[in-house]
């Protein structure tokens, strides 16, 4: 089985950062992986969706969408509206969201490339980021992407960003990042492209701490984020296809 060795960190890394207990925001894609990476090594979380519920066991599959109404409402222990659940991210431990386009003040771009009237790339949108992400206390985001560089690039567009109070963590394979006025390298990983990583959050200045090293996966933590992947794979996930050296699958395919 072919499996990419830093995706498997990376989640493991994400999964780490879930809490024991409490509730946190899960937003789609990377986040929902992370959760239920975590609750396989035993995390019980309480999980806030953007469709207006809480989920606090693992469903039976995973979400194919955080409006997956299907998988969520059999685990929901708390039904209400979106609303509801977004006047509730600033009680939660912490929001989780997916970040492929994001940058070092920790906006994220979820629209897309090009002009607003005439894009070049048009993206799926962010649904309710920008409310989790200015709302949270602590906003962890999840960047999954392979091309360390990207992050030196203020994003083309600001379709979420944290708010001003907010205790911003970047978690990527290359390592983890406090972001803000005053960024600093939490840990790093032994990826090649580590120490780019490492420049490019520094942006030419003395970071003020040392960071420390990324703990080693255990076995227990390869198994859970490796089980995870597949299940991801099977539900249409590309970045979990990807990382299994898979082609993609949508949802109406037969799995084998």
């Amino acid at each position: 089985m072919t499996v990419d060795k830093y995706t498997v960190d990376f989640l493991v890394s994400a999964a780490r950062l879930v809490p024991q207990t409490g509730w946190i925001f899960t937003g789609f894609n990377w986040p929902i992986l992370a959760v239920r990476t975590a609750r396989r090594l035993g995390h019980s979380p309480v999980e806030l969706f953007e469709s207006g519920q809480a989920v606090a066991t693992m469903t039976k599959q995973i979400p194919s969408s955080t409006t997956d109404f299907h998988e969520l409402t059999a685990s929901a222990v708390w039904a209400g509206t979106t609303a509801d659940t977004f006047a509730l991210v600033s009680r939660a431990r912490c929001a989780m969201l997916d970040a492929a386009d994001t940058d070092l003040a920790g906006r994220v771009n979820t629209f897309g490339s090009g002009p607003v009237d005439q894009p070049t790339f048009r993206s799926a949108g962010g649904g309710g980021s920008a409310d989790a992400a200015a709302r949270a206390s602590t906003l962890i985001l999840l960047h999954g992407g392979s091309d360390v560089t990207r992050l030196s690039t203020p994003v083309e567009h600001v379709t979420a960003t944290p708010g001003p109070t907010t205790s911003v963590l970047l978690v990527t394979r290359w390592g983890v990042a406090h972001l803000g006025a005053e960024r600093r390298i939490v840990e790093i990983s032994n990826h090649p492209d580590a120490a780019a990583f490492i420049e490019i959050v520094a942006s030419g200045a003395e970071l003020p701490t040392e960071p420390s090293k990324r703990t080693i996966t255990t076995p227990a933590e390869h198994e859970a984020a490796v089980t995870v992947l597949h299940e991801a794979a099977r539900r249409g996930y590309r970045s979990a296809a990807k990382a299994l050296g898979q082609p993609p699958r949508s949802l109406g395919e037969t799995h084998d």
